[in-house]
């Protein structure tokens, strides 16, 4: 899981530090467009973090896991390269947005299943620090990427990473542990 999300944070950094802010700039309407998609995208992951609260616990964790990271990775880097216009991207947006929305509940969830109590800080801090370390790597890699191959290139390229890392669930065997609901782990008496 922490190898997947830290491949994904840098492949989102490079989206919206580097792609995002291009396409808006050269593509849309700059930066009100580029605040527009932001504000879209934020409010449904608020939405989807709520929705998944109120109902997830119906639902098997892996499938909503996987099609939710296969909706908010992909989808708008295709729409973003193919697309003309704010309006498919924003509703693209959304739909990416209410999907992220319902990651970190996901993982929490498993998190505090797995993780015994007393290492909880200790695996906390290494999967924090391996996200933070990838952001800024994703978003030098997305800005060298439009600067040598275009934009175009750089959306689908960051766009196929993205997809490959979200399919992790789907192809390794140990994602099928994810269903799994197990008691938090205790602290050692």
């Amino acid at each position: 899981m922490v190898l997947m999300v830290m491949l994904t944070n840098g492949l989102d950094q490079g989206w919206s530090a580097v792609l995002l802010p291009v396409h808006a700039k050269d593509n849309l309407g700059g930066a009100t467009d580029l605040g527009l998609l932001a504000a879209v995208f934020g409010g449904c992951a608020l939405l989807g973090a709520l929705l998944y609260g109120a109902v997830g616990e119906r639902f098997p964790r892996r499938a909503v896991f996987t099609v939710a990271f296969l909706l908010c990775g992909l989808p708008r880097f295709v729409v973003a390269a193919v697309a003309d216009g704010t309006a498919a991207l924003a509703v693209t947006m959304a739909a990416s947005g209410l999907a992220a929305g319902m990651l970190n509940p996901i993982l929490t969830t498993v998190t505090y299943e797995r993780v015994p109590q007393e290492l909880r800080s200790r695996v906390g801090g290494v999967a924090t620090a391996g996200c933070e370390l990838t952001m800024p790597l994703g978003g030098l890699a997305a800005g060298l990427l439009v600067q040598e191959a275009g934009l175009v290139t750089a959306l689908l390229v960051v766009g196929g990473a993205y997809f490959l890392a979200t399919l992790s669930p789907v192809v390794f065997p140990s994602w099928r542990t994810m269903d799994d609901v197990k008691q938090p782990a205790a602290a050692k008496t």
